[in-house]
């Protein structure tokens, strides 16, 4: 699969982002924001390298979510210590980038 398409499938994300930020976070929006899409930019790259290697098979499906899940588990922790904002607020919103993430991977995998 070309680098190109799958990069283009996870640069046209930041709407969807602030969507779900939207969705549960009505104070401080603005810090939400800019922590899911400084998320969503820090797993980009590690996603990416993650779905070549699921399209090129050297590693399955629930090996590609398990990887997807430790790198934003390890990213969620260093967001939380930089930025003031409610884990349990920060969890809804980041899992569900995470979905979205993992979800165009499949995406762009499986329309090649």
């Amino acid at each position: 699969m070309p680098k190109k398409k799958v990069e283009g499938a996870f640069d046209g994300l930041d709407d969807q982002i602030v969507d779900i930020v939207g969705q549960f976070v009505k104070r401080r929006k603005e810090a939400y924001e800019k922590a899911a899409i400084k998320l969503k930019n820090n797993l980009r790259d590690d996603v990416i390298r993650y779905t070549e290697m699921l399209d090129d098979r050297k590693i399955s499906k629930e090996d590609y979510e398990f990887l997807v899940r430790g790198r934003y588990a390890q990213l969620k922790i260093e967001l939380l210590e930089q930025v003031s904002l409610s884990k349990s607020k920060f969890d809804l919103v980041t899992e569900d980038v995470v979905k979205l993430l993992v979800k165009t991977g499949l995406n762009a995998v499986a329309s090649v």
